[in-house]
C-alpha cells in the first residue's frame, strides 16, 4: 500500500501489482512443476522466501528471516575477519558441502586487530558454511510442513544468490529428502539465479503490457490516426536497457 502511494505521489500511474513469488514462479517453474506440487525457495541475502505451487497456482507463501548474510556473518566470526572480507571469501572460495571442498585450495585472511595474515583451506571454510546451510534447509522443510504441504510436495526448486555456492544442490537434496534443482533464468541475456525475481518481474510486466495493448479497442477508421512515436524505444527495450545496468 505504501509503495502504491509513493508511486502515485510521484505523478506516475501503476499498471498493475503482482506478488514477487508469483513473478519468480513464472520464470523459474515449468507448467508440470506448478501442477504437481513444487516449492520455490528464493534464498536471498537477508531472507528466504518460500512459495508453494499446486494445480497450476500458488497456494501458500512464507518468509524465513535467514539467508546468505547469516553465512557471511558466520565466516566473519569463524575467521575473525571483517564482514566485507568474509563476503568476498564466500563468493570466491565458499563451498556448502565439506566433502566437496578441496584441502589444497588455500587462501589468506587478514584477521581483525592484527596485521598478520593467516592461511585457511576451503575445507576450513566449508566447516563453517555447511552447518548454516543445513539449518536453512531444515527450517525450509519445517515451514513447508507447518503450512500443511509436507506430504503434498513433489520437489523443490531453489533460486537466489546463495544457491550459486558449490555443494548447495547435493546438500539440499540430502536435507530436504526430495528432488531438488537450481533454477537459472534465461531472459534478456541474464543467466544468474541472483536475478530470478527481478527478471521474472520484467518478463511478467512485458507480457502484461503486451496483452493490454493487444486487447485495447482499436480506433475507428473515420478518425485520423496519430503519428507513430518511433523515436522512443518500446517498453521491452527500455526494461532490457534498465536491467543491463545491473549485470
Amino acid at each position: 500500500h505504501n509503495l502504491v502511494r509513493c508511486v502515485e505521489k510521484a505523478n506516475l500511474r501503476i499498471a498493475g501489482v503482482i506478488l514477487m513469488s508469483l513473478a519468480s514462479g513464472q520464470m523459474a517453474l515449468t507448467k508440470d512443476e506448478k501442477m504437481m506440487g513444487t516449492v520455490l525457495a528464493d534464498i536471498g541475502a537477508g531472507s528466504c522466501t518460500i512459495a508453494i505451487f499446486d494445480q497450476g497456482s500458488i497456494v501458500a507463501t512464507s518468509t524465513l528471516p535467514i539467508g546468505g548474510e547469516y553465512v557471511t556473518s558466520d565466516i566473519s566470526y569463524g575467521l575473525r575477519t571483517q564482514t566485507e572480507q568474509a563476503e568476498k571469501i564466500k563468493q570466491k572460495f565458499g563451498c556448502a558441502l565439506i566433502q566437496d571442498a578441496a584441502e589444497d585450495q588455500k587462501f589468506k585472511v587478514m584477521r581483525m586487530g592484527s596485521n598478520v595474515e593467516k592461511e585457511f583451506s576451503q575445507v576450513d571454510l566449508a566447516n563453517i558454511i555447511e552447518p548454516r546451510m543445513q539449518e536453512i534447509f531444515h527450517l525450509m522443510r519445517q515451514e513447508v510442513i507447518r503450512l500443511g504441504f509436507g506430504d503434498k510436495v513433489n520437489g523443490y526448486v531453489l533460486t537466489g544468490g546463495t544457491v550459486i555456492m558449490p555443494g548447495t544442490l547435493p546438500l539440499a537434496q540430502s536435507e530436504l529428502e526430495s528432488t531438488v534443482r537450481i533454477a537459472v533464468p534465461d531472459f534478456i541475456g541474464v543467466r544468474d539465479p541472483s536475478f530470478t525475481s527481478g527478471v521474472g518481474m520484467i518478463q511478467y510486466v512485458s507480457k502484461y503490457m503486451r496483452n493490454r495493448i493487444s486487447s485495447a479497442p482499436k480506433k475507428s477508421a473515420g478518425r485520423k490516426a496519430s503519428a507513430p512515436s518511433s523515436t522512443k524505444p518500446g517498453l521491452f527495450e527500455r526494461l532490457k536497457n534498465m536491467f543491463s545496468e545491473f549485470i
